[in-house]
């Protein structure tokens, strides 16, 4: 679905939760806000455009300021009568009846199957019913069970991915490594001002590996991994999302040592401003205090990992609290050299490329991205199928198949083109020059 037409999914979910709002089905109203939030903030983040992602957030906070309103009244009945404000088309204050409380408090999920999927090695936890008790009874403790559940279905599972596995972003591996990898080899190595970072920004074209780097690092460090988004905090706990975070946090520190990766961290902490709604100013508040103020714990050993793609749009409180800010560039020559041949190569598909012919796929690849020329690899691959009738197909194995040439790389160019938008590759490399590392 394009990002228009996501749009337009967007709007007319929040047309309904307002005429559900007028026709006092509040119930129904709460749920078309919740889903017409979610909807909004997918298209935020696929929006180029800073103006209308502005503009978007603003619609979002009034939204989610008027469900909050709503969800405050279902919970306490007629003790309190939600204003409609102007954009809703309903001047009159209208007494609303008693609704039962649904929409954002939906049945949480069932809890996973596997201890991996608490983001602990198998190989260290057995994966029997009552191991799995007493990881979710260690993780929910001092938490609202409700929410803590909600939580948990962000723990990620270990993946068999390693740092060294990841091609360039020297840096940004080292910066990894230090903050959560070599203080678990002796902790008491890493005290006073060699304290890890508790916070470290990754930022970059997208599709480069900054996800890939955070799950690597996790995976060798056996962190407890939560994988985080706007959607998490903001938008199924309309009126809550402040305790959400809450919550995360002290997961976070039950589960310790512990990573914390806030992916698209613009859409949910971005600059403040005066005509904030109240709810998203008080979620960034609550973020700052848990992550590096009243509420932190100089011994705790959480990172927050962030990745962005616009960290000139963030919170100076936000961007102060990450020390580290890796610059995630596109691939150089070398990189993407090495990336062609290993993405062939793991995927056992038979090449014959010369030295010679590889160094130019990697010239010619300049401005790609990681996933630009995995995406270029997968086309290549194709080429020899298409050459062949259906009847050559059904009796082929994957065996008998011609290798890849650089003739079929040259054509698969001409499908795959370059994903980044030079001009918001420039703005990157000069906030990264004036705030960050290069990695």
């Amino acid at each position: 679905m394009t990002n228009n037409a996501k749009k337009l999914k967007a709007i007319e979910t929040i047309r309904l939760a307002t005429e559900a709002d007028k026709a006092k089905n509040y119930a129904k109203a709460l749920e078309f806000y919740q889903s017409g939030i979610e909807d909004f903030l997918a298209v935020i983040k696929g929006e180029p455009n800073v103006e209308q992602r502005k503009s978007m957030r603003a619609r979002v906070v009034e939204y989610l300021d008027r469900a909050e309103k709503i969800k405050t009244y279902v919970e306490n009945g007629n003790d309190s009568k939600p204003q409609v404000k102007n954009n809703h088309r309903n001047t009159k204050e209208t007494k609303l009846p008693n609704v039962t409380r649904t929409g954002f408090n939906s049945k949480p999920k069932t809890l996973p199957s596997s201890s991996k999927a608490y983001g602990v090695p198998s190989t260290s936890i057995s994966s029997d019913n009552s191991s799995k008790q007493e990881i979710s009874h260690k993780l929910l403790k001092k938490v609202n069970s409700t929410m803590g559940r909600e939580i948990l279905n962000t723990i990620v599972d270990l993946t068999e991915i390693r740092l060294d596995d990841i091609e360039g972003h020297v840096i940004a591996k080292r910066a990894l490594e230090e903050a959560v990898i070599l203080p678990n080899i002796n902790p008491e190595l890493f005290t006073g001002l060699r304290q890890p970072s508790k916070g470290i920004l990754l930022f970059g074209p997208p599709g480069n590996g900054k996800t890939m780097l955070a799950k690597a690092a996790g995976t060798e460090a056996k962190c407890t991994f939560f994988n985080v988004s706007a959607a998490t905090i903001m938008s199924k706990w309309v009126g809550e999302a402040e305790k959400m975070v809450q919550t995360l946090f002290q997961m976070a520190r039950n589960g310790q040592p512990s990573i914390i990766f806030v992916d698209e961290l613009d859409s949910m902490l971005a600059e403040r401003s005066d005509n904030e709604n109240g709810c998203a100013r008080r979620v960034k508040t609550e973020f700052l205090l848990q992550f590096d103020g009243f509420m932190s714990r100089q011994e705790d050993r959480i990172l927050i990992l962030g990745a962005t793609n616009r960290p000139q749009e963030l919170d100076e409180g936000i961007l102060r609290r990450f020390t580290r800010r890796i610059f995630i560039d596109l691939p150089d020559e070398t990189t993407r050299r090495n990336l062609v041949s290993k993405t062939f190569r793991k995927s056992k598909t038979k090449t014959s490329f010369s030295p010679t012919e590889l160094s130019k796929l990697a010239e010619f690849t300049e401005g790609y991205s990681n996933s630009d020329i995995v995406s270029l690899c997968r086309e290549a691959a194709m080429v020899p199928l298409r050459n062949m009738t259906r009847e050559e197909l059904a009796k082929v194995s994957p065996s008998q198949l011609r290798s890849i040439t650089f003739e079929d790389v040259q054509m698969a160019l001409n499908v795959i083109k370059p994903s980044t938008n030079p001009e918001n590759l420039q703005k990157l490399r000069e906030f990264a020059s004036k705030h960050a590392q290069v990695s």
